[in-house]
């Protein structure tokens, strides 16, 4: 993603307000920006439920204790920071 900080504050912005109309997402974050390389950087909306998962979607998940210990104590990412990746199988692949 090729965005200007100042086009990502404002677009970032623009979803948190909007957020109100989203009631599915009460709760939750509805923007998660992603800083790592792991996936493209930038904004990622929260869409969708776990019963909608099918393969290539892409996921936020909170870090379990092997990543935290790694990303927090070695690198410094906020104990917080959700994990995106994109789901590779379902229940029931082999």
């Amino acid at each position: 993603m090729n965005a200007s900080p100042l086009l990502m504050i404002v677009l970032v912005q623009s979803l948190f307000v909007g957020s109100a109309a989203l009631p599915g997402l009460k709760g939750k974050p509805p923007v998660i920006l992603n800083e790592t390389p792991s996936m493209a950087k930038g904004a990622y909306v929260r869409l969708g439920d776990v019963a909608d998962l099918k393969r290539g979607d892409i996921i936020a998940m909170p870090m379990n204790g092997a990543a935290r210990s790694y990303l927090v104590k070695k690198l410094g990412y906020p104990k917080d920071t959700m994990l995106i990746k994109r789901v590779a199988g379902l229940s029931g692949d082999l």
